[in-house]
C-alpha cells in the first residue's frame, strides 16, 4: 500500500503474528523436550547401573594388565560411554524456562545425538568384551524402552 501509516501498521500485525507463532512454537517444542526427559529418565537409570557395573567388571578382570593395549583401549570405550552418559544427563537437566526456540531446538538434537552416541558406546563394548555385563540387567541398547526420536520430531514438535 502507498499509506505509510497502513504500510506501517501491516508490518506491526505482520511482525505480532510471527511472534506468537514462535512462541507457539516455543512452547511445543519445550512439550516436545518434557516428553524425551521423561522417556529417556528410566533408561538413564538403567545405564548408570549399567556403566557402574561395567566398570566394576573391567576393574576385577582387565586392570591389572594395564600394559595391553587392547585393555588400555577398553578402558578409553567405558571412559566415552561414561562421559556421554554424563552429558546426557547434564542436557536432561537443563532448564530451558528463558531460552529461544533456537536453542530448545539445539537442546533437543544434543539429547538425541548422546542418546545414540551412549547406545553406539554400549553396544561396541558388548561387542568387545562381554564379560564386562555379566551381572547387569536391560544392558542392551537393542532392549528399548523409549523409542528412537527423529530429526522430523524436532523440527516439528508434537503436543
Amino acid at each position: 500500500t502507498s499509506c505509510l501509516q497502513c504500510r506501517d501498521s501491516a508490518y506491526k500485525a505482520v511482525d505480532h503474528f510471527n511472534a506468537q507463532l514462535e512462541q507457539q512454537d516455543l512452547k511445543l517444542a519445550l512439550q516436545h523436550r518434557d516428553s524425551l526427559v521423561n522417556s529417556y529418565s528410566p533408561w538413564v537409570f538403567t545405564q548408570v547401573a549399567t556403566l557402574q557395573r561395567v566398570r566394576e567388571n573391567y576393574h576385577q578382570l582387565f586392570a591389572q594388565d594395564s600394559s595391553n593395549k587392547a585393555n588400555v583401549y577398553l578402558a578409553a570405550q567405558i571412559t566415552q560411554a561414561e562421559e556421554n552418559l554424563s552429558h546426557l544427563q547434564e542436557f536432561m537437566a537443563l532448564d530451558l524456562r528463558n531460552r529461544n526456540l533456537e536453542s530448545v531446538q539445539t537442546l533437543i538434537e544434543r539429547l538425541e545425538v548422546y542418546r545414540t552416541r551412549l547406545e553406539k558406546n554400549i553396544q561396541t563394548l558388548q561387542e568387545m568384551a562381554p564379560p564386562l555385563f555379566e551381572g547387569t540387567r536391560g544392558a542392551s541398547p537393542t532392549e528399548r524402552e523409549v523409542p528412537p526420536s527423529t530429526t522430523s520430531q524436532t523440527e516439528h514438535p508434537s503436543a
